[in-house]
């Protein structure tokens, strides 16, 4: 079991690791984007959420 644990944290670090250095260059170009996608998507997510729950409730 601790061999397991071992390895899984040092996957999780390298993965980390991985993300991080993506972040620093491609997270800044995606931002750009993805910010005027999150806002779209959370406004049309929020709204179906909304109605399907009325719906649902009613």
């Amino acid at each position: 079991m601790k061999k397991m644990k071992k390895k899984k944290s040092k996957t999780a670090v390298a993965e980390l690791e991985r993300i991080e250095r993506m972040s620093s260059s491609m997270l800044d170009v995606l931002n750009s984007r993805c910010v005027t996608a999150e806002r779209r998507c959370r406004c049309g997510a929020v709204r179906g959420r909304a109605g399907n729950q009325g719906f649902e409730g009613a």
